[in-house]
């Protein structure tokens, strides 16, 4: 059945599928520019190209040598990057000296079967041979996180490698140990099962390898949500981050349970509800705050102002209460985000008007006479000029 296969045919089918390869890593690379385990896989997809298109020109005579032996060599140099790619993906270390060693060896060992003596078979079985042990240290560099972490793609990728590591040491040993090594690579059956394995396994990996990717920044955004809801929880002001159109984002712990204890319903004040919409309502059940606060929340969310701040008051049948309430216009690019924040300032309200009846009393004794309470002469003077201030002016 492998009879029917055209190699020529698999080999530009396996370097369309690498160019394919090298646009999805390029573009996932763009996106997640700061994963550097994937910037090695653009790498290494990418001198599976040049190799490609490198081969496209072994059959003039000239350069023919030099195609066929840069041809091996960034096969070989392919497996090598997306080997570090997985390293650096996992935060462990390279094995240096055994990738210095493999890639010396495979080195030296092209340069002669292809100048010194030449020998196709030879030859495959170097680059076989190199690529198997690679794929070896890839399956060992795709390591869990944890001992307790459970990835089916870490699973399936080691899979893939290994069944690599398998192929190319049998292709590498097949003709060492047959009785005949070129006439056993006449025949067209290990070529042609190397081709379709390599069109098979890349492919899977570059989307198992990108799956991976798509999964750790799915987790640090987890993380970061979970870091940035419990700073806000641990905080005792009233916070909410809102969208560029009003909808709630993101609520804090004191947010909902001030909503709880006040009475009002979840489904008003929690995430996806749009908190401009309930402050105009408020607003039109002649709430004057509620409509200062929204113009305020709206001048923010245009962009004509930074930061909007007002205090009011906001009493309980049983307690008096005063809160400040702050819009701040998040500092961050894309669709415009603001944070609210209500501020509880009874204590201090409370002090001030405590205060200021206290300026009031004081005032009133320092204008009376402590013993018979009758008007001083501080009072006198006051009135005094008081009452010819208002005759110059009539």
């Amino acid at each position: 059945m492998l009879e029917n296969f055209d190699i020529r045919t698999l080999a530009i089918c396996y370097g369309i599928f690498c160019c394919t390869q090298f646009v999805a890593f390029f573009l996932q690379h763009k996106v997640s520019k700061h994963e550097e385990g994937l910037g090695w896989w653009t790498v290494g997809s990418g001198c599976a190209v040049l190799g490609f298109f490198i081969f496209l020109f072994r059959n003039i005579h000239s350069v023919h040598s030099i195609v066929v032996f840069t041809y091996n060599l960034t096969f070989i140099l392919c497996f090598l990057f997306i080997y570090i790619g997985c390293v650096k993906f996992n935060n462990l270390t390279i094995k240096k000296y055994t990738l210095y060693s493999i890639t010396l060896l495979a080195t030296i060992f092209l340069l002669y079967f292809t100048y010194a003596n030449y020998s196709i078979p030879l030859r495959r079985t170097t680059t076989s041979f190199a690529c198997a042990l690679i794929s070896i240290l890839s399956v060992t560099a795709l390591k869990h996180k944890t001992p307790n972490e459970r990835s089916v793609i870490f699973d399936f990728l080691k899979v893939l490698f290994a069944v690599n590591a398998f192929w190319f040491s049998a292709l590498a040993l097949l003709p060492l140990l047959a009785a005949s090594a070129p006439v056993l690579f006449e025949k067209p059956s290990p070529l042609i099962l190397s081709y379709l394995l390599l069109i098979t396994t890349s492919t899977l990996w570059t989307f198992g390898l990108i799956i991976l990717v798509n999964q750790k920044l799915s987790n640090q955004l987890q993380t970061s949500k979970l870091f940035l809801q419990s700073t806000l929880d641990g905080l005792t002001a009233s916070i909410a981050l809102i969208e560029e159109h009003g909808e709630i984002i993101l609520t804090n712990k004191a947010w909902r349970d001030f909503a709880a204890s006040n009475g009002v319903a979840p489904e008003r004040v929690s995430e996806g509800v749009n908190y401009l919409t309930s402050c105009e309502s408020a607003a039109s059940s002649c709430c004057s705050d509620a409509l200062a606060f929204a113009e305020g929340l709206k001048r923010v969310l245009k962009g004509n102002e930074a930061l909007f701040s007002m205090e009011y008051a906001c009493h309980s049948p049983n307690q008096q209460r005063w809160f400040l309430a702050r819009v701040t216009r998040f500092p961050c690019q894309g669709p415009t985000r603001a944070v609210v924040s209500h501020e509880n300032i009874t204590e201090r309200k409370l002090m001030e008007i405590a205060l200021e009846e206290s300026n009031k009393q004081l005032e009133v004794m320092t204008n009376e006479d402590g013993l018979t309470k009758i008007s001083n002469r501080r009072h006198f003077d006051k009135m005094l000029s008081y009452e010819c201030s208002r005759h110059s002016r009539s």
